[in-house]
């Protein structure tokens, strides 16, 4: 746009009405930033556990001597897929598809609430 300041002034002075704009987002940035690093820490969190759930069901199928194709079937996915899933270094399984597999392989699903270290 030629009438965008930013766009006009490359190499120049910015108007002071920029400069107080460009101001007030950095200022907003960084108040957002904790918050920001809290709700990533809480999703790396929140697959963390996924990652666990998924590769305890995958090593309780195999302690059990249980095929992929007939657990997959049994859970409602292919075989393709729960292989996909259990290779997978970043997994998000639904709480549905981890119900099913857990009752597929004959384990009990249970989630463990603590404070918050």
């Amino acid at each position: 746009m030629a009438n965008d300041p930013v766009k006009s002034v490359r190499g120049a002075k910015l108007p002071d009405e920029v400069k107080r704009r460009l101001a007030d987002a950095q200022d907003a940035i960084a108040s957002d930033r904790g918050e920001v690093e809290r709700i990533a820490s809480d999703g790396f969190m929140r697959l963390a556990g996924l990652r666990e759930a998924v590769a305890a069901l995958s090593e309780a199928r195999r302690q059990r001597g249980l095929p992929i194709d007939a657990v997959a079937g049994d859970a409602g996915m292919t075989s393709d897929e729960l292989a996909e899933l259990e290779a997978d270094p970043h997994p998000a399984p639904t709480w549905e598809q981890l119900h099913r597999l857990a009752a597929a392989i004959g384990v009990k699903l249970a989630i463990t609430v603590s404070d918050a270290a």
